[in-house]
């Protein structure tokens, strides 16, 4: 789900992200970001978040037990 489409107490919880760099590759391996200034790979966890996967388009993170979608676009500093 889109975080834009979790509903608001959700959404409120959600924290605030600002992406510095997005690699996106074929290879898992080879994938990152930088999320307010912490590198990740899939697998990681930022506060109440796991990054799950690195898409070509942003990051998928799991929150509360549901799958969000955060494009890279709309969180880019």
């Amino acid at each position: 789900v889109p975080v834009g489409s979790l509903p608001a107490d959700q959404r409120g919880r959600f924290p605030s992200l600002e992406f510095s760099t997005h690699i996106y590759a074929d290879e898992a391996d080879l994938r990152a970001i930088v999320v307010n200034g912490t590198r990740l790979e899939e697998g990681d966890r930022l506060e109440n978040l796991s990054l799950h996967q690195i898409t070509e388009e942003g990051a998928v993170f799991r929150f509360e037990g549901r799958l969000v979608s955060v494009s890279v676009l709309d969180a880019w500093n």
